[in-house]
């Protein structure tokens, strides 16, 4: 990594996924950030201060503009910006990014000193046509669960650590799991699920304190499979920050997010279902859409583990499509996996490959 050049100031626009002027600041790394935002866009501003502040040591200040579509007023906000500022022009709600883009051209400012960030090739590109990779500039980790949660002002609730302890202890009583025989469940997800389940079963000593306590039939109920994708995540891609069962709240709202791994500045957010039917997949993946944009923003990418099948109607590829807003766009797209591909990248090594490079 390469520390980047001295900046004094640089102006950012925000908008309600801040984890991507977050990512751009950490890349230009200002001694002072300006936070240009429309009225309703302050409690994101004011977060993300915060946030600068604490992590970068950045001064920052909000600055509000009325009328985000409104050019001339963006364009005076431009002028009372300090010389020399750097116009980071990524996000924004209405014309504000272009218009700031537009009145930095027409004061004749030079163009290395304004930017935007590719997000989905990971590159801070300057207007004179200079592409730094984010690798080059910003920290691997730089992006934390507790940095998304400050972000959009979650807050966790407390884990339940004796169900974590057991769902642990279950899985580790009953040994590796039998993925090369559930890969060959192609067609029949229903059977794939119910050989995890009698292999964690038959695996446990009866009676014990888990079964005792209930926790084996919670256990066997759908959270084994959050369990068991948190553990070949974390065995695919050991830098990952990989979290299971997170609940956050913020005000009367809350959310409980699967699996959650985060690597390489990007929040990876994960349904689990045993569930069989395409009805209940493609409600799955609706549902983990939305909650990986409330924690990760156009950043996040969404994916849903389920049993589906070719009988399952509609299929996998069928929910992926249902589940899309705009087909060609990444950052709107649910990563649907079925269980016995997920047993086939394990027995494989490609785990990683299946669901960390989109």
């Amino acid at each position: 990594m390469v520390s980047p050049a001295p900046l004094h100031t640089a102006a950012f626009v925000v908008d309600d996924h801040p984890l991507d002027t977050y990512l751009a600041c950490a890349a230009l790394r200002p001694t002072q950030a300006i936070l240009i935002h429309p009225p309703d866009r302050a409690d994101e501003a004011q977060r993300l201060r915060d946030v600068l502040t604490r992590r970068f040591a950045t001064t920052a200040h909000c600055e509000e503009i009325g009328d985000n579509t409104h050019f001339p007023q963006a364009q005076a906000l431009h002028a009372r910006l300090p010389a020399n500022t750097h116009v980071h022009h990524t996000g924004g709600d209405g014309s504000l990014a272009s218009s700031l883009r537009a009145a930095h051209f027409i004061a004749d400012r030079a163009p290395q000193d304004a930017s935007c960030l590719d997000e989905d090739r990971r590159l801070l590109r300057r207007d004179d046509g200079t592409d730094t990779p984010l690798a080059d500039l910003v920290p691997a980790n730089a992006v934390t669960l507790e940095v998304l949660m400050d972000l959009q002002g979650f807050h966790r609730a407390r884990p339940d650590t004796e169900t974590q302890a057991a769902s642990h202890a279950l899985l580790d009583a009953a040994g590796p799991p039998p993925w090369e025989q559930v890969a060959r469940l192609v067609d029949d997800g229903t059977t794939a699920v119910a050989v995890l389940r009698r292999h964690i079963e038959e695996a446990q000593p009866r009676p014990n304190r888990f079964t005792r306590s209930h926790h084996l039939e919670v256990f066997l109920r759908g959270l084994f499979l959050e369990y068991l994708l948190s553990r070949l995540i974390t065995q695919a891609a050991p830098g990952h920050e990989v979290h299971t069962g997170v609940r956050l709240t913020r005000d009367a709202m809350s959310l409980e997010l699967d699996v959650v791994a985060i690597g390489h500045y990007r929040p990876y957010v994960f349904s689990c279902t045993t569930g069989r039917t395409g009805k209940n997949a493609k409600a799955k993946a609706f549902e983990v859409l939305a909650r990986a944009r409330q924690i990760g923003g156009q950043t996040a990418r969404p994916g849903l583990l389920a049993a589906l099948d070719t009988q399952s109607t509609p299929n996998a590829r069928q929910v992926a499509h249902l589940s899309t807003v705009d087909r060609d766009d990444t950052a709107e797209q649910v990563l649907v996996v079925e269980l016995t591909s997920l047993a086939a990248a394990a027995v494989n090594g490609n785990v990683a490959d299946l669901l960390l490079a989109h």
